[in-house]
């Protein structure tokens, strides 16, 4: 899904009233902070590229070895 669509439907989610829509209207701003670094074709896992550039640490599992 495009970044730009997924900032869309977060901002749909944040409408209603409640705890929820606090969390939504946080995890809005972090998908507009990638949006705005990577631009709007980019995926949906952007934000967690953000953060990752942002601390210079990879939030990645490690590759498991081959047995």
């Amino acid at each position: 899904m495009p970044l730009a669509l997924a900032c869309w439907d977060l901002g749909l989610a944040a409408w209603p009233a409640g705890v929820a829509a606090e969390l939504s209207a946080l995890v809005e701003q972090v998908y507009r902070r990638a949006r705005a670094q990577y631009g709007d074709a980019g995926g949906e896992m952007l934000p967690i590229k953000l953060y990752q550039d942002l601390t210079r640490t990879s939030l990645r599992l490690p590759t498991p070895p081959h047995t």
